[in-house]
This record gives C-alpha cells, sequence and structure tokens, in this order.
C-alpha cells in the first residue's frame, strides 16, 4: 500500500516529467508538485484531479490507500462520473473520429445504461 506522495512520484516519473513539467500541466507551482512529493503536504480535492489528469491516473488511484497500480484503482460514485464523462467529452471534441462512429458509441452506451436502469 503507496502513500500519495509515492503514487505522484511514481506516475511523474513513469511520465517522464520533471517536478516543474507536472507543475506546468497541472496548473500548480513547482514548490506545491515538490511538497506533495514529501510525506506531509496534503492537496485540496480541486488539486487531486488536476494532478490525477496530468499523471493520466484516476483520483481515487492518488488517494485510495489500497490501490498500488493505476490499473487497479476503482472507481466509485460522482469521481467515476466526473471522469467518465470528461473523458467522453474529450473524444467526441476529437476530429480524429468520424460522426458515425461516435454515434455508434453513443447508441451502445445508451443500451447499456438502459439495460441497466432496467434491472
Amino acid at each position: 500500500m503507496k502513500p500519495f506522495h509515492e503514487k505522484v512520484a511514481e506516475a511523474r516519473h513513469a511520465l517522464h516529467l520533471t517536478q516543474q513539467e507536472l507543475a506546468d500541466k497541472a496548473g500548480l507551482s513547482k514548490r506545491t508538485i515538490a511538497a506533495y512529493e514529501t510525506v506531509g503536504a496534503n492537496p485540496t480535492g480541486r488539486n487531486i484531479r488536476r494532478l490525477a489528469d496530468a499523471l493520466e491516473v484516476t483520483p481515487e488511484y492518488l488517494t485510495a490507500g489500497q490501490a498500488d497500480d493505476p490499473a487497479d484503482a476503482s472507481f466509485s460514485g460522482s469521481l467515476e462520473q466526473e471522469y467518465l464523462l470528461k473523458k467522453i467529452q474529450e473524444m467526441f471534441a476529437s476530429k480524429d473520429i468520424r460522426d458515425a462512429d461516435k454515434m455508434k458509441f453513443f447508441e451502445s452506451v445508451m443500451g447499456l445504461y438502459l439495460s441497466y436502469r432496467r434491472r
């Protein structure tokens, strides 16, 4: 079980980012990133989301004490919905995906949602 400061440092290193590059990407100061990578600093919810987005992990990965691997971090509640909605919005805003494929994706998601609601 890795603590928050280790997860931030490891995720940053995995992306080959300096503290300054992570700070720029997350909209934070280098001093803040350095403080987060030490044992004592506790980020706000907004900064956790900024870090998670910049590090390409979920907020739960950074904050859940039991998750040591970003792939193992589980989503829960509204944070899951927020994260998924953001990623879907980014995908739909992309010019790389054809409109027909976007519609197929939307129809699939709606079908899953409706079948879930019927339970």
